[in-house]
């Protein structure tokens, strides 16, 4: 998953010389549980206190479930953005499943958004975020 390696977070966001991570947002395997919403956002915030405590830099990819395991739009994108406004550097978000769905959070979303990518995306060029704010290259 290109949008999930480290070093791709790493790339999009410019931290050429720290640590990309990912901050996933559910307990386990696909459809597990989600965390809390509290407690989700509280585990993105902690992971940028720690980078920040420690001079480390950090680029930071929160993981957002909720479409993934049949939850809400509107869930989707209050955790997208309260997991940006915790210090996440973009969400990448499982369930962007066409162009139409990317556009629309890519509206409703405060900042970058990671994908899955792959030929089937090469299109995604004409909506004017590609790559840096979807997070990707080929």
């Amino acid at each position: 998953m290109l949008a999930t390696a480290s070093h791709a977070v790493r790339f999009a966001h410019g931290v050429s010389d720290g640590e990309g991570l990912t901050v996933e947002d559910s307990s386990g395997p696909a459809k597990a549980p989600l965390f809390d919403f509290a407690h989700a956002t509280a585990r993105v915030g902690a992971a940028r206190a720690a980078g920040t405590a420690t001079g480390v830099p950090i680029a930071i990819n929160a993981r957002v479930d909720v479409l993934a395991g049949g939850g809400e739009w509107s869930d989707m994108v209050a955790r997208a953005n309260s997991y940006l406004a915790a210090g996440a550097d973009c969400v990448f978000v499982l369930g962007l499943s066409d162009e139409e769905k990317i556009e629309k959070a890519l509206a409703e979303i405060d900042g970058p958004i990671s994908v899955i990518g792959g030929p089937r995306y090469v299109s995604l060029k004409r909506l004017g975020e590609y790559p840096q704010e979807l997070g990707f290259s080929y």
